[in-house]
């Protein structure tokens, strides 16, 4: 989606990143995609820029991770993989079965967090919370199959 690729790039110059040639082509890559997994994105990658390394891949993902511009998230089959997001902070909820993810947004729980991690000496600079369940749909698909 055109969206989150241009949400992505204006995150990057509004950070003080250069417009690379070779991190806006991942960059696209990534804004079309709601989610993926490390795997599906350097493969995609070595097919279509064959000229760009593992490694530009790999320090594109970690910005992109410190700038909360992407969440890692446990997909469906227990995979790991990266969900494409949008400020404010906010943290997901994955189904189990079929892998649908939803945003979760709570102000309670940011100021909770903060709260701990002063009072434990730190400064926070990231953070994520992986929440897994079971949707509406494959609950109530779970329960008729019970019946």
């Amino acid at each position: 989606m055109r969206n989150r690729e241009l949400f992505l790039r204006r995150l990057l110059v509004d950070a003080g990143y250069k417009n690379t040639s070779s991190r806006m082509k991942i960059v696209s890559l990534i804004g079309k995609r709601a989610t993926f997994t490390t795997s599906e994105i350097l493969e995609e990658v070595s097919r279509v820029y064959p000229e760009i390394g593992r490694a530009t891949v790999f320090r594109t993902l970690d910005t992109l991770l410190s700038l909360g511009a992407l969440d890692k998230v446990k997909l469906s089959e227990g995979k790991d993989g990266y969900i494409v997001c949008s400020p404010p902070h906010h943290h997901h909820i994955v189904c189990t079965e079929c892998g649908k993810i939803g945003e979760v947004n709570s102000d309670n729980l940011e100021e909770a967090l903060e709260k701990a991690v002063e009072k434990l000496g730190f400064e926070l600079r990231y953070h994520s919370i992986e929440i897994s369940g079971l949707c509406e749909s494959c609950r109530t698909a779970s329960q008729t199959q019970k019946r």
